[in-house]
């Protein structure tokens, strides 16, 4: 028997143990410029999230090539090296500026940028949607005076810090603001017992 199989359980636990950190840990950046507030994520976190896209699809590399019934294993491991490379760039890419005016920003690089005036907001709240059926993310939703919807995701980390401050800066302009991230869940496992 090869050390291969220890070497990759090790490697395994490992991953498993900085995920664990860094999922625990702060990943948001929040700069002070005047009285504007830039959230951007910390520079490690997109770049463990490639480092182990990379580690992985080499200990997939690494299995295809030492024994023979590893495929099942490898090739998922093969699959998220690039899924890691693009995560990370869209990580990295996430930014938004949070001002008593208003806010902009872009997140992720296949979105496209979001920005408002206070001024010309009716309502503003955040909800969480589900993208698929184990995860989810939040989404931001305003009602312009001119009777436009416009809506852009954060993730949930992003949600913590510049959703928060968003809501608390409409609020202080009188906007109606609701926070319905907890709700949403609940509501649906509710609904999904009965």
């Amino acid at each position: 028997m090869s050390a291969l199989p220890v070497r990759l359980r090790l490697l395994a636990g490992l991953g498993l143990a900085l995920v664990a950190v860094v999922a625990l840990s702060g990943c948001v950046s929040e700069v002070q410029d005047g009285d504007k507030v830039i959230f951007t994520n910390t520079w490690w976190a997109p770049s463990f999230i490639m480092l182990l896209g990379i580690v992985a699809g080499l200990a997939g590399m690494a299995m295809l090539q030492g024994s023979e019934g590893s495929g099942g294993i490898a090739i998922p491991l093969l699959f998220c090296c690039p899924v890691g490379l693009l995560v990370g760039l869209s990580l990295m890419t996430d930014r938004c500026e949070v001002d008593p005016a208003g806010f902009q920003g872009r997140m992720n690089f296949s979105s496209s940028a979001f920005a408002a005036q206070y001024d010309d907001i009716e309502r503003i709240e955040m909800v969480t949607k589900r993208s698929h059926r184990y995860s989810s993310f939040v989404q931001v939703i305003y009602n312009t005076r001119d009777g436009k919807r416009h809506e852009f995701s954060l993730s949930h980390q992003m949600a913590q810090t510049v959703g928060r401050q968003i809501l608390s800066n409409a609020r202080d302009h009188g906007i109606p603001a609701s926070d319905n991230r907890s709700l949403l869940p609940s509501v649906r496992r509710e609904s999904g017992r009965r």
